[in-house]
């Protein structure tokens, strides 16, 4: 019988959502300055409209703007988001729910592990480096 992992402390969430949030930031200087190079300007878009304009450009920078796209939907809750936990079947997750939600009867929440908030760190680092 496999045993759960010890369930993350609160400070390890808080430093791999840090980390998390820098990546984005660093994806999104490194979409701005491929913007900036394509002689777009670089306005107060959200980076999906960053994304969407840069990969719209002739000869744009190959990368999988898919899967970014998809990525970015969450940094929205990620960000905006109080992160709370829940403890389920001897596991913590971390609980994003976005404040642009707050009057809503029914809050959609993002719930998210420890492994996956790390494993998404570092495929936004990977995925940003095609931007260098």
């Amino acid at each position: 019988m496999k045993k759960n992992p010890p369930l993350q402390n609160t400070d390890t969430f808080h430093k791999v959502r840090s980390r998390l949030i820098d990546a984005f930031a660093k994806l999104e200087q490194r979409v701005a300055l491929a913007l900036h190079s394509a002689g777009k300007p670089v306005k107060g878009d959200t980076l999906g409209a960053k994304l969407t304009t840069l990969k719209a450009q002739p000869g744009h920078v190959e990368a999988n703007y898919d899967r970014l796209a998809e990525l970015v939907k969450f940094r929205a809750d990620l960000v905006h988001g109080v992160m709370t936990f829940v403890d389920k079947d001897g596991e913590r997750f971390a609980c994003f729910r976005n404040a642009r939600n707050v009057i809503l009867q029914v809050q959609p929440a993002s719930l998210v592990n420890y492994r996956s908030l790390k494993e998404m760190a570092e495929e936004i680092e990977r995925l940003s480096s095609a931007f260098d």
